[in-house]
């Protein structure tokens, strides 16, 4: 069985309960991966009960400062309490250099400390393959975010499990997404625009999508559930209107995260 659990669910402006991006998938037979690290992640942790130092991979899609402000003080924490886990930070080129960059800055010399911590490139122009661990597969492919900013999505196979989710990142309308989430059980899709709310906003515009284009990826691919995450921050109270208009493409359930929220599959 796999857990997944959302620690944040908002887009790069933070609204109340709903903080930047974050989320932490496990299962019995795997140690935790959490997936993005924005600027609070201690306390998104903190909030659910999960020590930062379980944590065995940290997957990062881009380098936008709500997906990676986090890293630093996250390294910090391994510095002062970690027992000896290991730690693989797996995400492009360009976002492990300021990833690695950001640390340096705000704490330098904590990156030549002895340390677990593995900086492992993935391949940003094409789609890349990693066994983690014996089971569990990932698979990424660029997403079409802001021009000049490398950005990935991402897929786990838990073969043991036979679950599967994919996460689609910050990303425009992309058909190699749709190829990427094919027959999964959790399609996570950005919907940090709403057509109904914000009708006047062109999302392609600003490398985003809406509800319902996530509904549409959902539908194309065969998922069997979606999650819409990034949420912009001025949408908070009306969450059944985005749900709404991604199930006028997608007829399977449509959950929108609130922060804290768990799924198992």
């Amino acid at each position: 069985m796999l857990k997944v659990t959302f620690l944040g669910s908002g887009a790069a402006v933070p609204a109340a309960g709903r903080t930047n991006i974050a989320l932490v998938v496990e299962s019995d037979k795997h140690a935790p991966l959490l997936i993005e690290c924005g600027p609070t992640i201690l306390l998104q942790l903190t909030k659910v009960g999960i020590p930062p130092d379980r944590i065995r991979y940290l997957f990062l899609s881009h380098r936008h400062g709500d997906h990676t402000l986090g890293v630093p003080m996250f390294l910090l924490y391994r510095k002062l309490y970690n027992r000896g886990s290991p730690l693989t930070i797996l995400a492009g080129r360009d976002t492990l250099q300021t990833a690695r960059t950001l640390t340096d800055l705000v704490y330098p010399g904590i990156l030549t400390l002895p340390d677990h911590v593995e900086w492992h490139p993935l391949p940003e122009g094409e789609a890349g393959h990693e066994e983690l661990a014996s089971g569990l597969l990932l698979t990424t492919i660029p997403a079409p975010h802001v021009p000049g900013i490398p950005s990935l999505a991402l897929r786990l196979d838990f073969l043991d499990e036979g679950r599967s989710l994919v996460y689609s990142a910050d990303t425009g309308p992309s058909s190699d997404l749709v190829s990427l989430a094919a027959g999964c059980d959790l399609l996570i899709h950005e919907a940090n625009f709403c057509e109904a709310l914000m009708p006047e906003v062109n999302p392609a515009s600003y490398g985003h999508s809406t509800a319902r284009i996530a509904g549409r990826a959902a539908a194309q691919a065969g998922c069997r559930l979606l999650a819409l995450v990034h949420i912009h921050d001025a949408y908070g109270g009306r969450e059944e209107v985005l749900a709404k208009e991604a199930a006028t493409e997608f007829s399977g359930q449509v959950l929108v995260p609130q922060d804290g929220t768990v799924l198992y599959l």
